[in-house]
Order: structure tokens, then C-alpha cells, then sequence
């Protein structure tokens, strides 16, 4: 994750507008997204070996979860920015 960040930052630090490809990689790392499955199944007692294994595996169900987050929350920060004048 903290490679993905550095990576961020060297986009802002060099004004490069990455392609959706490339800013896709890295906003899913930042998002969280392959920590969410297993972190969700840490408070359940009776949690499975075979439910772990998978939330573990990057299941494309997280992925695509995260993939629509990230969007709409990159969405929205954008409005934002828009009318606060800052962008």
C-alpha cells in the first residue's frame, strides 16, 4: 500500500495524468480493497478455514465492490473540489 501512495505522490509531484489503466492499479491499493474481505471475517467466531482462503484470494467480488467505490468516491470529492473553487 505504501508503494501505491509513493506512486501517487510522484503523479501529483510531476503533474502526470496517469491513464485509467494505471490509475485504476493504484487507486484499488489505496482504496483497500484486497484488505477488506479478511478484515471483515477477523471478528467472526466461527469463521471457516475455507472462508478465510477465499478473502484472502482477492475475490472478484471485493475487487468489484472496490472498483465502484473508489469511482463514486472519487466522484463526489470531485464536486466537491468543483465548488469549493479549489480545483
Amino acid at each position: 500500500m505504501t508503494r501505491a501512495y509513493l506512486v501517487d505522490a510522484k503523479w501529483i509531484n510531476e503533474e502526470y495524468l496517469p491513464t485509467v489503466e494505471e490509475y485504476m492499479n493504484v487507486a484499488l491499493i489505496t482504496a483497500g480493497s484486497s484488505f477488506w474481505p479478511a478484515t471483515m471475517l477477523a471478528g467472526v467466531e466461527d469463521v471457516t478455514d475455507d472462508a478465510f482462503q477465499w478473502a484472502c484470494s482477492d475475490p472478484k467480488l471485493a475487487k468489484a465492490s472496490a472498483t465502484i467505490t473508489r469511482l463514486l468516491d472519487d466522484m463526489f470529492c470531485d464536486e466537491v473540489l468543483d465548488a469549493s473553487g479549489t480545483q
